[in-house]
């Protein structure tokens, strides 16, 4: 059975890693990738 500590402690914890998670915009420029045969493309964000 879960002890007491470790009930309060996981819901801690995991509330303040959550308040720790950032977001950035992407990236607005073209971007090169790589396709499975070997081509390489380029993509880019579609407003």
């Amino acid at each position: 059975m879960i002890s007491k500590k470790k009930l309060i402690y996981i819901p801690t914890a995991l509330f303040f890693l959550s308040q720790s998670a950032k977001s950035v915009p992407a990236y607005p420029g073209p971007a090169e990738a790589s396709q499975p045969d070997g081509k390489k493309i380029k993509i880019h964000l579609k407003q």
